[in-house]
């Protein structure tokens, strides 16, 4: 249970930055509120029928119109876009579709992160469902390295390979799809990644993020443009298609929240679709992952995706080789998929070990030095695993606020990984020192590349250059964001219930966070090195209620009994032996007289006002 809560909590820190440029602050508050229109409320709540909470919630994070609103409370597959909208979807799905009539050879070839992963095995398996003639791979990390690169084009046409679709990734491999030309095989793109400002030779590029793209919503990850084409292709072959999103959107559900994906337009609607699809999975590989990770009674959620299936997916290829994922999510032997889950299991455990040692390692690094300089951080290292510094570097901007890029090297080549904070266009950086770097790619908010390491001093001025340029002169407003104040008494189980009806949560949509004034009747700490807090506290109309605060047991001693506290926090139902209680989840505090919450006097469900200064 523990755990499962830790997950909870981490998801929504992880994702609390949602619509921040929209949002409108209080003068001088430690926190900002989202901005209220009543009228917007009490017009949602008339027309939908939902809960005044759930209308607020809708409202203050700018979902104003009522259709607008209906189809954001009921996602479904008429939600999704056209995937011939996509660039050169048609050229693409024909091609495919030759090649599934036709039996040739056909290499699916993916990403070794969780989106990759997913993507390569969706289209594996659907084109396997059409009778196609698929082999399927993933790069090893420390071996190939990302992207498709020209030892994986002359090794497929050594196998009589005539056709390479790439899944999450091929973008910007101009060296391997020319080779590729060379020796007369096709390549197939269908990737999300920015592309560069030319387009390598390929047969076609799906990818909503090319130039002129017509395509309404560009922000879906790999697994979803892998879903498009096989959409695509279904019908270029005539097949039936509407058993496709129950089929596959379990493993679109999995790369969009893995890759952080905004959890708005059609990507609500394909994890929501994805999750109930992902809970009566009949892919072996899923199940025996799931099974580790989810009691069998529960229904999967994005907390469960980012920190339990995720995570275990994403070690073996940092680890060790991703294709023992890729081999576990195409399986159909349940033996097979049990055994290859054991050592993904394994492979997890040892990559926390390793990345809390690596973090300490900064952190010491860090130590006593001023920061205030430093508009993005980057440190290098030659002891660094190359698959482990992603996940430490994210880390590092959750510690410091600040973009942050680490390289693993061997002294002459070195390998990035970047994280962006706030605003920071991460690509539109890099691509500012493209000439002191190798191979690129990546979001705006994660990248990866290669770097000659004498070109290291002339890349860390340049990038803090550009860093500084592009970030706010008063940094990066990093004040927490709270949805709504509640007065404590509108507290209970049937508001959480009422919550679930905007779920799912995740980045773009996280879960909502609320602020309350409370008396503190006890605290305690919990878990082993007493590494969280237990508070317990009342408020106007509010029994004794449990407040946990994960990961913040040192605080244990500024908490007084019977002292005033402003607490912002998410509620959550806590289950236990068959019971169930109200629990709040801590995330800030304040000193009582730190500010006055907006409309703390009334109800601030039923409050006829909410006005925000």
């Amino acid at each position: 249970m523990e755990e499962r809560q830790i997950a909870r909590f981490a998801l929504t820190a992880l994702t609390m930055a949602l619509h921040s440029a929209d949002i409108r602050p209080m003068s001088d508050s430690p926190w900002r509120f989202r901005p209220l229109d009543e009228a917007v409320v009490q017009r949602l709540t008339q027309a939908l029928g939902v809960a005044p909470v759930v209308a607020r919630l809708l409202a203050a994070r700018g979902c104003a119109d009522t259709q607008e609103a209906r189809r954001f409370l009921h996602p479904d597959a008429a939600q999704l876009h056209d995937p011939s909208l996509l660039p050169h979807m048609d050229r693409a799905a024909r091609r495919i579709a030759a090649a599934v009539r036709d039996s040739e050879p056909i290499f699916v070839y993916g990403d070794y992160d969780v989106d990759g992963v997913c993507s390569a095995a969706l289209l594996a398996r659907g084109l396997r469902s059409l009778n196609a003639n698929v082999t399927a791979a993933v790069p090893h990390r420390n071996a190939d390295g990302y992207d498709l690169h020209p030892g994986i084009i002359e090794t497929a046409h050594a196998d009589g390979i005539r056709l390479v679709i790439t899944t999450d990734c091929g973008s910007q491999a101009h060296e391997a799809i020319h080779r590729a030309s060379e020796l007369g095989l096709d390549v197939v793109v269908t990737d999300h990644h920015e592309p560069g400002p030319e387009l390598p030779p390929a047969w076609a590029i799906v990818n909503p993020r090319l130039a002129g793209s017509a395509y309404p919503f560009p922000a879906i990850s790999g697994a979803a443009v892998a879903f498009k084409t096989l959409q695509a292709v279904t019908r270029e072959l005539g097949e039936n298609e509407q058993g496709l999103p129950r089929a596959f959107l379990d493993l679109v559900a999995l790369g969009a929240v893995a890759d952080i994906m905004p959890l708005v337009d059609e990507n609500r609607a394909m994890v929501h679709m994805g999750l109930a699809a992902l809970a009566h999975t009949k892919k072996p590989g899923l199940r025996a992952l799931l099974g580790g990770c989810v009691p069998p009674d529960v229904t999967p959620t994005t907390e469960h995706i980012a920190f339990q299936v995720a995570p275990r997916i994403n070690a073996i290829g940092r680890m060790d080789d991703a294709n023992i994922a890729l081999q576990l999510l195409l399986t159909n032997d349940p033996m097979e998929a049990q055994r290859l889950a054991g050592r993904m299991e394994a492979a997890n455990q040892e990559r926390r070990i390793a990345q809390n040692r690596i973090f300490a390692e900064i952190q010491e690094q860090i130590a006593g030095r001023d920061l205030s300089a430093d508009a993005i951080l980057v440190f290098a290292a030659d002891t660094w695993p190359t698959g482990l510094i992603g996940p430490v570097a994210s880390r590092l901007v959750d510690a410091y606020h600040k973009p942050t890029i680490l390289i693993a090297h061997n002294g002459v080549i070195g390998r990035g990984s970047a994280r962006s904070y706030g605003d920071f266009q991460l690509m539109e950086a890099l691509e500012g020192c493209r000439d002191l770097l190798g191979r690129c790619g990546g979001h705006p908010k994660a990248a990866g590349f290669d770097i000659p390491m004498e070109n290291l001093p002339a890349f860390r001025e340049r990038i803090q250059r550009l860093a500084a340029e592009a970030l706010p002169p008063d940094g990066v407003d990093d004040r927490l964001t709270v949805d709504l104040p509640l007065a404590p008494r509108d507290l209970s189980l049937n508001l959480c219930r009422e919550l679930s009806a905007l779920e799912p949560f995740g980045h773009g949509h996280p879960a909502p966070l609320f602020a309350s004034r409370f008396t503190l009747l006890a605290a305690r700490t919990l878990g082993a090195g007493g590494a969280h807090l237990k508070l317990t506290v009342r408020g106007d109309g509010l029994p004794p209620t449990d407040v946990v605060w994960w990961k913040n047991g040192a605080a244990h001693a500024d908490f007084t009994p019977g002292s005033e506290w402003l607490l912002c926090y998410r509620v959550s139902i806590n289950r236990f032996n068959g019971r169930e209680t109200l629990q709040l989840e801590a995330v800030d505090s304040l000193p009582a007289d730190a500010m006055a919450l907006p409309g703390e006097a009334a109800s601030m469900v039923a409050a006829p006002s909410l006005a925000v200064a």
